[in-house]
């Protein structure tokens, strides 16, 4: 809601043009790859394909697209026909995103609509190590990310907040109360050296 307010984000789904534009400036200001994400159109699919091929006739290098609107929940389906059709409709990669958790939800993305690839937000947030097979974060994951969090001076609110996602499978209701609790880099480390051996320096 933020983003769309700001005028930028699924705002651009309507504009097609501006989008166009914007493609067009990026690609001819720097020599760096240039893409677009993007969300399925609430209610024509031809506005979809549209805002896609625009971009790709101004030299968009890959495209991502998002199987839902702005408005539905991330409860919800994705929509994988809206993907197929954006994959069909342009010649450069596609990628796909919504509702990937695990790589079996990958395979299904690929096998629905012959995307090139997939993309990841809350399932990665949750389980670093998703796209190397495991159904749960290792804690040898937990490990290594808090100790380069602690190496490159990252916010203990987003450390915190990291840790909880990828900690929340194994967590119970009452220790995650717990954890919430936790308000500084030390008490982190210590509960996750005591309660899981997670060896982290300060």
């Amino acid at each position: 809601r933020w983003a769309y307010k700001e005028c930028i984000g699924a705002y651009l789904s309507e504009r097609p043009e501006a989008v166009q534009d914007m493609v067009r400036a990026v690609k001819s200001a720097v020599s760096t790859p240039c893409s677009v994400k993007i969300r399925k159109h609430p209610t024509d699919a031809s506005k979809t394909v549209e805002l896609v091929r625009r971009a790709e006739k101004m030299g968009v290098d890959w495209i991502t697209i998002h199987g839902r609107t702005r408005h539905q929940k991330s409860t919800e389906d994705v929509d994988f026909e809206a993907i197929r059709l954006v994959k069909e409709s342009v010649s450069v990669p596609v990628l796909a995103n919504g509702g990937i958790f695990s790589l079996r939800d990958a395979e299904e993305m690929y096998d629905r609509t012959g995307v090139d690839g997939v993309m990841s937000a809350r399932g990665l947030l949750q389980n670093p190590a998703l796209f190397a097979g495991f159904e749960h974060t290792p804690l040898a994951c937990v490990e290594k990310y808090v100790n380069a969090a602690l190496a490159y001076g990252t916010p203990t609110s987003i450390m915190h907040h990291h840790v909880m996602y990828m900690t929340e499978s194994i967590m119970s209701s009452v220790e995650r109360r717990s954890f919430n609790c936790l308000s500084s880099a030390p008490a982190i480390v210590d509960h996750l050296g005591r309660k899981y051996g997670v060896q982290c320096t300060l």
